[in-house]
């Protein structure tokens, strides 16, 4: 029986995250090993109307779809497997963790919509209460489909089971999955797998499956990438610029009208894009179809709702839902709207109109006012803003539910590069603005020539089938409105859209999916991987469809301005093209350079910039002619220049191509490294109107370092429009030793013909040698030695895993390195590490074989010392510099303050890899509580805390008053000062300060000031309440101070106590942060928005604690009433190994009995350390390494386990001789 009851806010307890769930993959011919470590897990409170729960959040884990039953994680990955294989999977768990959480654990509920009533609370009573496990640790195989000629499975590993009666949960610490692979058809795997590959998806699945590229195939020639635009007939010649426009960018361009494609139904026109996807010499990697489903219709979904869709034109390859291309729709209803798209379209590419460029750097995001969910699409559009400020663009936002931001117009007319809304819609409008933004409004926009790509996560606005929807009128607006907009065509879900957002936005800017519809594809397969094989993430796929041209490039700031060179002049026939492109002083890489011609559109060349900034285009003209030079990248501003060809008569011979044979002389790697003698096979053609006898060609060069050694072949006659080889023993020449790399070597193709006509090709080869330079850098500080968060600290010993990146033509063979610190105190205990090989243009590690460091105690956080790396390849060498910084802060780590040693920390909700941590935790204390007496402006009021509640311990000093402001901050002690003038922390200008939100408010027009003694959770709460600013004292906040008492201080006395901000509408000039009695230690989290590194924005629901526990990775355990953590805590023994004795600590939050025991790996109690009644506090256990009986234990593994309140926790201990 499945029961349901209303569970409101519940959804935000069931969010998933992407980061977590480490993995590795080894790779056999015959399959692989999957090993994935799962981190620690997070138990949450969330308590409803069907009882007391609790949820597990495991970062990088999603959830069964199984509603009702234990939420238990699920971790999805994506493996590519060759075509043909029967695959099959083992899985083998490792160390298991027995958890006893003391509510029940929640169950998986079902997708709450964006529109119409939450469905209700799902538990299935019948599971719950079956005393016997439900899930299984282990693993399965789910078939995924084709993606582009790649095969896809889904491993879905369950790492946890649990028993609802008993109230405990297993969990791995982590599981490796064998995987094999048997009957794999090769020859069908290469070759489907090198046919689609091109650059829009070659990186696709980077770092999506865990083995991509695992085969191994070289990749053909990465340019021409097929275009393809449908068309109807009569729109046909409108649409010619925009083709003719991505012809010259580089693109290999079809319009088909829709007779050619024989008609306009849905069907039809996905059996013409499959036949040029299967056939043609050049299959479509973009599909743009043009016209509303009255001209080209559209599909039914197979998901969840039955959506409207076109991702069906997109399933080429496999009976799955994965795209095969990057499919977009331009609706449109008539030719003059498809004028001004295409106008649109280009003129943005083109970084022209009469807009400026200053908006392509500003980006806007609207949030919902949904009074039970507005806080999800904020946190969503809060990450997404922090992403894009650290790209450098500008943010700025409209809050709906606090009415707080610039409004939708106003912004929107101003110029905004991106627009996200998230929240509710209609077929016609965002429907949670009030009046609500619809078809009209987008109509009077007046942002001409600053139109943006929109994004809508809300119900319905994309239904294309109906009429003109929302999404469609954004780009039937003239030179207004949208460059595109994509939008779902049924209703959406909260949690579902959260996720997807979120993965649009990392792909577009941490990866180089920077078109719209790379960026979206791949965070559509990112959310499939995450949200797992189902009929709701199939909705998702085919729901949101774009309006627009899916292969734009997004601009994410203003284009950077390009240097581009090559002739102004060449010779009509065969020419090599070179063209330069730079940015001031420096080359620019991965350029496209597209090259055509204004008479003959036969001329089609293309290709990227190397590492030099240079591409060699050989191109070909028969007429004389002007040849268009185009030059784009991702914000870089186009170049569209000239050359001009000029004609010849008479027979003309000229290079055409070559080969670098270095299989006798070299390393067989067709790359010309220092040292080798070099086979060059070459062909010559004739491309003149006569033929050319007796051609003799000559391979000629004035290079010290070349030695030429076969320098004249002979080719006899060759006929007019007819090409010549030199055979398999080409040209021959030697490079000397000392050659450097991208050293270039110009030659000259010197050809002569019986008449004694000399025709010349320059030719330039580059030696490629192996460049390596310091890329990045990675500290792994696991337990014992470190505190596991990824970051090297004081007193920790860690594993440093550099990155190099091989900047050079040539791959680096056996790459070794040496480690040297600069600073005395960073130890380096291992300095030799080695990458093996790293090729050119790619990245390498050695996470195989890792330097060793430790951070001496006394070095102060944040020192950047100094290191040297000595990098070798054979008898070359670099020295390459870096700064590893200890102790550096991250956003999810908390604030020192700037004492040195810090005292006071501020750790905020996403510092949740410690268990200081806090929990946002609202009591409205204005029904309880006792309102001050602060009635007018800047007033400030004494108040003395309960005898019951006892002092307040700050910075050592002892306090029984606190002196509370109206201007936000409270002062311990006795003060009258009313500074409504903030100010930076710390300050003179203020003694000792709780900087709540320090602003210039309005008490008078306020809900009050309020206090509280919450005795039961031994707690003192200040409130302000609906709190406007001076100046707007139209927008009101709530926020409070709450001050645990003594039972609940620190360790050293000191009181823990903290921030929490229902709402956060009005803190853009506030100071936030506590400032000491000397004037010069304190903590700012922000001062006039501008933010410590590592403080997260203020946003409704933000909780700061601030506490003297320094820093410690893991999960607090935190008492029922929402305090703070209550220390119940085991902790890693030291030293770990152990050799002799270890010394193990364990915290517990109150008296208790408890026991503490050492089992070996059987499960067998080894010794029994402690047992009787446990006094409240930190103490320590002493273990010689023998048993019960005084007999020596043997060496191996074994775990020591503490009981205590109800509570298991286990730690792993390794004892050696």
């Amino acid at each position: 029986m499945m029961r349901r009851l209303s569970f409101g806010l519940l959804v935000l307890a069931m969010t998933v995250s992407l980061a977590g769930g480490a993995v590795s993959w080894q790779s056999r011919f015959d399959g692989g090993v999957l090993s994935l470590d799962i981190p620690v897990p997070a138990f949450h409170d969330a308590d409803n109307d069907a009882g007391s729960f609790v949820a597990l959040e495991l970062s990088g884990a999603g959830l069964s779809d199984e509603y009702g039953a234990p939420a238990l994680p699920v971790y999805r990955r994506l493996v590519e497997v060759p075509h043909g294989a029967v695959v099959s999977l083992t899985a083998r768990p490792g160390e298991v963790t027995r958890y006893e959480p003391a509510r029940v654990l929640l169950p998986v509920q079902f997708p709450v919509p964006k529109s119409g009533p939450a469905p209700e609370f799902a538990l299935d009573e019948k599971l719950y209460a079956q005393d016997g496990w439900y899930g299984e640790i282990g693993a399965r195989l789910v078939e995924a489909g084709v993606m582009r000629g790649h095969r896809l499975v889904l491993v879905e590993i369950t790492p946890a089971r649990y028993n609802p009666v008993q109230g405990v949960l297993e969990l791995a610490q982590g599981v490796s999955v064998q995987m094999n692979w048997i009957g794999a058809d090769w020859g069908q795997t290469r070759a489907r797998a090198e046919r689609y590959d091109n650059t829009v998806f070659r990186n696709r699945l980077a770092g999506v499956t865990v083995n991509h590229g695992d085969f191994g195939f070289s990749p053909p020639p990465d340019l021409p990438v097929g275009y393809l635009i449908i068309v109807p007939d009569d729109w046909e010649e409108n649409v010619r610029p925009l083709a003719e426009w991505r012809r010259r960018r580089g693109h290999h361009v079809f319009v088909r009208n829709l007779s050619q494609v024989g008609g306009g139904a849905a069907n039809t026109v996905r059996n013409f894009i499959k036949d040029a996807y299967d056939n043609w010499p050049v299959p479509p990697s973009f599909v743009l179809l043009v016209g509303d489903v009255d001209r080209i219709g559209h599909f039914t979904g197979q998901g969840t709702g039955s959506p409207p869709t076109d991702l069906n034109f997109a399933l080429l390859d496999g009976d799955d839902y994965l795209p095969d291309l990057d499919l977009s729709r331009a609706s449109l209803a008539n030719a003059a709207q498809l004028d001004t798209f295409v106008h649109n379209v280009i003129t943005y590419e083109q970084a022209g109109g009469t807009g400026g460029r200053d908006w392509l750097n500003r980006a806007y995001f609207i949030a919902s006012n949904d009074a039970g969910f507005h806080q999800v699409a904020e946190a969503t559009h809060a990450h997404v803003m922090q992403k894009l400020r650290g790209y450098g663009l500008e943010c700025d936002s409209l809050w709906l539910y606090y009415n707080q931001g610039t409004p939708i117009a106003e912004a929107i007319n101003a110029g905004r590069a991106w627009v996200t809304y998230s929240g509710h819609g209609s077929t016609t409008s965002w429907a949670d603005p009030s009046p609500s933004f619809g078809i009209p409004a987008v109509r009077n926009l007046t942002n001409v020539d600053m139109i943006p790509y929109v994004q809508t996560y809300a119900c319905v606005s994309g239904d294309y089938t109906y009429g003109e929807c929302f999404s469609e009128a954004w780009i039937r607006n003239g030179r207004r409105g949208a460059l595109a907009h994509i939008a779902s065509s049924v209703n959406s879900y909260w949690t579902e859209d959260d996720t997807l957002e979120r993965r649009v936005y990392d792909c577009m800017f941490d990866s180089s999916f920077h078109w719209i519809m790379g960026g979206y594809n791949r965070a559509k397969l990112i959310y499939f991987e995450q949200m797992g094989h189902s009929g709701m993430t199939r909705r998702y796929l085919e729901m949101y469809n774009l309006m627009g041209d899916g292969a734009i490039d997004v601009y994410a700031g203003v284009p950077r301005t390009l240097s581009v060179s090559y002739p102004p002049v060449i010779p009509m026939g065969s020419y090599p093209l070179t063209v330069r492109v730079s940015e001031g002083k420096n080359p620019v890489r991965n350029a496209l350079v597209g090259v055509t011609a204004r008479d003959d559109t036969t001329l089609f060349a293309a290709g990227y910039t190397d590492a030099s900034g240079e591409v060699t285009l050989v191109i070909h003209t028969t007429v004389p002619d002007s040849v268009f030079v185009t030059v784009t990248g991702h914000n870089l501003e186009p170049h569209l220049g000239a050359c001009l060809a000029l004609p010849s008569s008479g027979p003309y011979v000229m290079y055409l191509n070559h080969v670098v044979d270095d299989s006798a002389g070299g390393n067989n790697d067709g790359i010309v490294n220092p040292g080798e003698t070099i086979n060059l096979p070459m062909w010559v053609k004739n491309w003149g109107s006569a033929p050319a006898v007796g051609v003799e060609t000559r391979l000629r060069t004035g290079d010290q370092s070349v030695t030429l050694r076969d320098s004249v072949k002979q080719f006899g006659t060759i006929a007019a429009g007819d090409s010549a080889q030199t055979g398999a023993v080409g040209f021959g020449f030697s490079v000397s030793a000392a050659c450097t790399n991208n050293h270039p070597m110009r030659f000259i193709v010197r050809s002569r013909d019986n008449l004694d006509s000399i025709w010349e090709t320059p030719l330039t080869l580059f030696v490629g040698a192996p460049v390596l330079d310091y890329a990045a850098h990675e500290v792994n500080d696991p337990p014992p030695g470190g505190n596991g968060n990824g970051m090297l600290e004081p007193g920790e010993t860690g594993n440093l895993v550099v990155v190099l990146r091989n900047l050079g033509r040539g791959h680096a063979y056996g790459a070794t390195a040496k480690l040297r610190s600069g600073d005395s105190r960073l130890v380096v205990l291992d300095s030799l590490g080695s990458f093996s090989t790293i090729n050119r243009d790619t990245l390498g590690s050695n996470v195989a074989d890792p330097f060793r460091v430790e951070a001496d105690a006394s070095i102060p956080r944040e020192t950047e010392v100094p290191c040297t790396l000595i990098v070798s390849v054979g008898e070359t060498e670099w020295v390459r510099v870096f700064t590893l910084e200890i102790g550096a802060l991250r956003t999810c780590d908390p604030i020192p303050d700037n004492d040195s040693p810090a005292r006071y920390y501020a750790y905020d909700v996403t510092d949740t890899l410690y268990t200081e941590a806090p929990v946002f935790d609202w009591l409205d204390i204005k029904p309880l509580g006792t309102r001050l007496p602060i009635t007018g402006d800047d007033q400030t009021v004494q108040l003395d805390l309960p005898p019951a509640f006892g002092p307040f311990y700050f910075y050592g000093r002892r306090f029984t008053r606190l002196s509370v402001c109206g201007n936000g901050f409270i002062a311990p002690g006795q003060t009258t000062r009313t500074a409504y003038n903030n100010t930076q922390i710390p300050t003179a200008s203020a003694s000792t300060m709780l900087a709540l939100l320090w602003d210039d408010l309005y008490p008078p027009t306020s809900g009050g000031i309020w206090w509280y003694h919450d005795e039961a959770s031994h707690r003192f709460i200040i409130q302000f309440d609906s709190m406007p600013t001076f100046s707007n004292r139209d927008i009101f906040d709530w926020y409070q101070l709450v001050i645990y008492d003594t039972t609940r201080a620190a360790p050293d006395g000191n009181s823990v106590f903290e921030y929490h901000y229902l709402t956060a509408s009005s803190c853009g000039s506030a100071t936030v942060g506590i400032n000491d009695s000397t004037t010069v230690i304190g903590i700012q989290h922000v001062f006039d928005n501008n933010y410590h590194r590592a403080a997260a924005p203020l946003v409704p629901g933000m909780a700061i604690r601030f506490t003297t526990v320094e820093p410690r990775v893991g999960i607090a355990e935190r008492a029922g009433d929402g305090g703070p953590a209550v220390g119940f805590r085991l902790e890693p023994s030291r030293p770990n190994p152990m050799r002799g004795a270890a010394h193990i600590s364990f915290s517990l939050p109150y008296e208790t009995e408890v026991r503490l025991s050492v089992y070996d790996a059987s499960g067998r109690r080894v010794r029994e350390l402690l047992r009787g009644a446990g006094r409240t506090g930190r103490q320590t256990v002493t273990w010689d390494g023998r048993d019960d009986a005084g007999r020596a234990a043997a060496r191996g593994v074994y775990l020591y386990r503490l009981e205590a309140g109800g509570r298991s926790i286990s730690r792993k201990l390794i004892l050696t001789d």
